[in-house]
C-alpha cells in the first residue's frame, strides 16, 4: 500500500480484507470431468451412499462402472508412501459401495516415485497420478491419467470429442494411440 493513513486500523495492526477459494472441489469436478469426457460419462460420476436407518453418508469423488470400483481424489502432492488416513477414507468408501477396488488420484513432482498396489484384506488400493510438472502439457497430463484409470479399469481408452474438435486446438487433428501413450495431432 502506498499511503497507510487511509487504511483502517486496530490499534497497531491495519485492516484488510480477503477471501479464499476452496479449491478441492473445483479440482474433484474438473478431474471427474476429464475422466467422464474421456472414459464415458456412463463409467464414472460422483458417489453418494446413505446407509440404510443412518443419516451417515459415503461421498468418493469417483465411482466407477456402478460401483464396481471406487476413487477419491486427493488435493496434494503425491510423497512416494501411502497416506494412512487417505487409505483408511479409500477402504471405508470400497467397503460401503461393496467394491474390491480403490483408487487415490493426486499430483506427482518429477523425482517422486510411484507406489506399488496395496492390498488390505479383500481391498486392493490402487495410486494414479498426475504429472505436476510445468514442461509437461496439461492436455497430455489429462490423458496420461485418463489412459492409466482405463488401464486399471481394464477398460479401452478412447479420445474425446473436446479433444478432437475444441476451440484452442486445430479441427482437423485427430487422437490416436502410439506406443502406448494418446498423442494429439
Amino acid at each position: 500500500m502506498k499511503d497507510r493513513r487511509h487504511v483502517p486500523r486496530i490499534g497497531r495492526l491495519h485492516v484488510a480484507w480477503s477471501f479464499l477459494i476452496r479449491t478441492p472441489e473445483m479440482i474433484e469436478r474438473g478431474l471427474l470431468g476429464i475422466l467422464a469426457d474421456r472414459l464415458g460419462p456412463a463409467r464414472v460420476r460422483k458417489g453418494h451412499l446413505q446407509l440404510a436407518g443412518s443419516a451417515l453418508t459415503f461421498n468418493p469423488d469417483l465411482v466407477f462402472d456402478r460401483g464396481r470400483a471406487i476413487g477419491d481424489v486427493k488435493y496434494k502432492l503425491s510423497t512416494g508412501e501411502w497416506d494412512r488416513a487417505d487409505l483408511y477414507e479409500v477402504i471405508a468408501f470400497a467397503e460401503a459401495y461393496r467394491a474390491s477396488q480403490g483408487l487415490i488420484l493426486r499430483f506427482r513432482e518429477p523425482g517422486v516415485p510411484a507406489i506399488a498396489d496395496l492390498s488390505v484384506g479383500t481391498k486392493t488400493v490402487h495410486e494414479v497420478t498426475w504429472r505436476a510438472d510445468p514442461s509437461v502439457d496439461p492436455v497430455d497430463a489429462a490423458n496420461e491419467v485418463a489412459e492409466e484409470v482405463a488401464h486399471w479399469l481394464g477398460g479401452q481408452f478412447s479420445c474425446s470429442r473436446h479433444e478432437r474438435v475444441g476451440t484452442d486446438m486445430d479441427p482437423t487433428r485427430s487422437c490416436h494411440r502410439e506406443a502406448g501413450r494418446t498423442l494429439r495431432r
